[in-house]
């Protein structure tokens, strides 16, 4: 039994360790620099109307399939999978989920009480 168990566990292992260098191999097929078009409030849920107005954002950057772009104070840190999913996460709590397709980053923020659609394009 424990001789079964040890092979089921080593298997899993292997199959785990030879997946995990696909993702990261195609994910730098987007790397690159990601110029802000524009971040839009899609949502604000809070009684004072705390959420930033639609405006600008800042670059992102992806290297190596790992993600960043300033946000306010901070940065907005994470990954890209090789089938384009973009997903960042903030110190403060904010999260980022979206996808990348072609030339264009997009995808919504959600930051408390504020919802906000942004879109990159690549330079």
């Amino acid at each position: 039994m424990h001789t079964l168990f040890r092979t089921w566990l080593t298997a899993s292992a292997m199959t785990a360790a030879l997946a995990a260098p696909a993702v990261a191999q195609g994910a730098p097929g987007f790397d690159g620099s990601y110029a802000g078009v524009s971040r839009k409030l899609v949502s604000d849920t809070s009684a004072h109307h705390i959420c930033p107005p639609s405006g600008g954002i800042g670059v992102l950057t992806i290297r190596g399939g790992v993600a960043q772009t300033r946000w306010g104070s901070g940065t907005y840190d994470g990954q890209v999978t090789a089938q384009g999913t973009l997903t960042m996460r903030a110190s403060n709590g904010a999260h980022f989920d979206g996808h990348i397709s072609g030339n264009v980053a997009q995808g919504q923020s959600l930051n408390g009480p504020c919802t906000q659609e942004l879109t990159w394009q690549k330079q």
